[in-house]
C-alpha cells in the first residue's frame, strides 16, 4: 500500500514539474509598466567642469580716459572676446612693486586700459592655470583679486599689474606681448556701450552706472535632489547606511564614518567625512583641483558656477557661486541657495554643502522686463545705506525667491563690505 502511495505521489510531482516547465517556456509574462512620473532617477547627472569653467572674472572694466568707464559682465560678447585674448598673452618677469608709488585713480581716469576682477582673490598658482604668468610667483603667497592692463606715458608700451586681495601688495609684469595699439583696439570694443551708459568711479573703490540697467526678471521651474541620489553619489556602499530623523525634520544618513544631513525645510544638504590630522601644508592649486574633481565625481554641476572664495590656510574653504546668464545668484541670509561649498583638511575633502534645488535650465524661462535703478537713484541709496563707509564693492545680481514649484530671480544691487559680508541694497 505504501509503495503504491509513493508511486502515485511521484507521478503527481513529475507531472507538476512538467507543467511548470511548459508554462515557463511558452507562457508570456505579464509585465507591469512603470509609470514615467513615478520613476526616480538614482544617479546625479550634473555636468563636469574644468578650471577654465570655474575661474572667470566677475566683471571687466574698460577705461577710455577722460573719466569714462564701462563695465562688462560674463557672457557678454565683448567680455568673452577680451578674456580669450588675455588667456593667450604671456605675462613675463612678474615682480613685486611698491603699491603706493602711483596714483592709480588718476591712471584709471586718464589712461586707456582694462581691469578684470576676482571677488575674493586667487593665488598665482591657480591663475597660472588660465594665464601664461612667468616669474618667481611660487614664492608669492598673496591672493590676486585684480589684473590691470594699462598704457604708459611711453608711446606703444603696455604695463600689466596684479593686485593682492584686500592687501598692500602689488606686482608688475615687466614684459607682456601686447602693444598699446592692440590694447586700444580691445578697449574700444565697448566704446558704443560707454556712449549709452557711462560708469562713474565712486570713492576710488567701486563703479555705478549713470543710467539704469536692463536686466530681466527670470522665473524657472526646478526639481530637487532625492536622498537616494545623494546616498548613491556620496557613500561607497549605500546599502550599509542607516538614517535618523530629528525632531525638526532634519534627516541624517551615516555609514559609520561619513555623514549626510538633509535639511528639508531649507532644501539643503551637508556631507561630512572626518579626516585624520596630518602634518604639513598643501599646495593651493592641488586643493583647488581636488575640490573641483570632488564635485565632478559626486553629482557634477547644475549650471554655471565661478569660484568666489578660496581660503588657503590649514583648513581650505572653496566656495562656488551660481550664475544665471551674466549675474550671480544670492538668496536671503536665512535661505541657503546659490552656492556650493567645499572644506578641505590637508588637501582632503572633509565637508561638502549644496542646495537640493536644481534649476531646470532646459526649458524657456518666463521673462519680465525690468530696469535696475542706476544714476542718482542708486547713489542716494548708497549714501543712505547704514554701513556706507564700509562698502568696498557694488554689483548687480539676482536675488532668488524660492516658490513651491519655481525660483524667481529678481535683479538687485548687492554691496560687499570690507569684511567680506554681502548685503542687498533695497
Amino acid at each position: 500500500m505504501k509503495e503504491k502511495l509513493k508511486t502515485a505521489l511521484l507521478v503527481v510531482l513529475v507531472a507538476g514539474s512538467l507543467m511548470q516547465s511548459y508554462m515557463l517556456a511558452y507562457n508570456q509574462p505579464n509585465f507591469i509598466p512603470i509609470r514615467e512620473t513615478a520613476y526616480i532617477r538614482t544617479e546625479l547627472t550634473g555636468a563636469e567642469k574644468s578650471v577654465e569653467d570655474l575661474v572667470f572674472p566677475s566683471e571687466m572694466i574698460l577705461h577710455f580716459g577722460e573719466e569714462r568707464h564701462t563695465l562688462l559682465y560674463p557672457k557678454h560678447y565683448f567680455y568673452d572676446q577680451i578674456f580669450e585674448m588675455l588667456t593667450e598673452r604671456s605675462f613675463q618677469g612678474v615682480r613685486p612693486i611698491a603699491r603706493y608709488t602711483k596714483d592709480w585713480n588718476e591712471i584709471r581716469n586718464e589712461r586707456q586700459g582694462l581691469e578684470i576682477t576676482f571677488p575674493d582673490g586667487l593665488p598665482f598658482s591657480v591663475l597660472q592655470s588660465l594665464f601664461q604668468i612667468e616669474g618667481e610667483v611660487h614664492r608669492m603667497n598673496d591672493y590676486i583679486d585684480r589684473i590691470w592692463l594699462t598704457s604708459t606715458e611711453r608711446e606703444g608700451e603696455v604695463r600689466a599689474y596684479f593686485f593682492a586681495d584686500r592687501g598692500f601688495s602689488a606686482y608688475e609684469a615687466t614684459r607682456i606681448d601686447l602693444s598699446a595699439h592692440e590694447l586700444a583696439r580691445y578697449v574700444n570694443l565697448g566704446s558704443y556701450l560707454n556712449e549709452l551708459n557711462n560708469f562713474t568711479l565712486l570713492h576710488g573703490k567701486y563703479y555705478v552706472p549713470q543710467e539704469s540697467l536692463h536686466i530681466p526678471i527670470i522665473e524657472l521651474p526646478y526639481s530637487t535632489i532625492t536622498p537616494q541620489q545623494l546616498q548613491n553619489s556620496l557613500f561607497i556602499d549605500p546599502s550599509i547606511s542607516r538614517n535618523l530623523l530629528e525632531r525638526d525634520g532634519t534627516e541624517i544618513f551615516t555609514d559609520g564614518k561619513r555623514g549626510l544631513q538633509i535639511d528639508r525645510m531649507n532644501q539643503w544638504m551637508t556631507y561630512s567625512d572626518p579626516v585624520a590630522p596630518a602634518p604639513g601644508r598643501t599646495v593651493p592649486e592641488e586643493s583647488f583641483l581636488t575640490a573641483m574633481q570632488f564635485v565632478n565625481q559626486h553629482g557634477g554641476w547644475n549650471g554655471s558656477y565661478t569660484t568666489d572664495m578660496f581660503n588657503q590656510e590649514w583648513t581650505q574653504v572653496v566656495q562656488y557661486r551660481h550664475y544665471y546668464g551674466s549675474y550671480p545668484i544670492f538668496a536671503q541670509s536665512d535661505t541657503p541657495f546659490g552656492y556650493m561649498r567645499i572644506v578641505l583638511q590637508q588637501g582632503v575633502v572633509s565637508n561638502y554643502e549644496r542646495s537640493l534645488i536644481t534649476l531646470d535650465l532646459d526649458v524657456e524661462p518666463e521673462r519680465e522686463e525690468y530696469l535696475l535703478a542706476g544714476g542718482m537713484t542708486l547713489e542716494r541709496k548708497l549714501e543712505q545705506y547704514e554701513f556706507n563707509a564700509a562698502v568696498e564693492r557694488v554689483f548687480p545680481a539676482y536675488r532668488a525667491v524660492i516658490k513651491e514649484e519655481t525660483v524667481r530671480l529678481m535683479p538687485v544691487w548687492v554691496v560687499e563690505l570690507f569684511n567680506g559680508e554681502i548685503d542687498f541694497l533695497i
